[in-house]
């Protein structure tokens, strides 16, 4: 664990977490200690694989996933979601 950069994020970084050589990284606000980004790199079948995401935070407090990436260039495929404009039905 890093201190916190110069945004206040806290990073969290963890080496082969599933597998031999994959790392996975999660950056935290550390004032509110909500989720900010997650970045993922490992292998399928051999291929590189690198996931990322952000997240935002609601006024309610709520924090939900933003926007995500998983690119496996080996294989020419990237997979985007995307959740904007969230409504809580309440």
């Amino acid at each position: 664990i890093q201190a916190p950069d110069a945004n206040g994020l806290l990073q969290i970084t963890g080496n082969s977490v599933v597998t031999s050589g994959d790392t996975y990284t999660l950056s935290i606000d550390a004032a509110t200690r909500q989720t900010r980004k997650l970045s993922i790199t490992t292998t399928f079948n051999g291929d590189p694989v690198i996931a990322t995401a952000t997240f935002k935070t609601l006024a309610s407090g709520l924090t939900h996933l933003e926007f995500a990436e998983v690119d496996v260039a080996a294989k020419a495929m990237k997979l985007q979601l995307q959740n904007f404009n969230y409504n809580a039905n309440n």
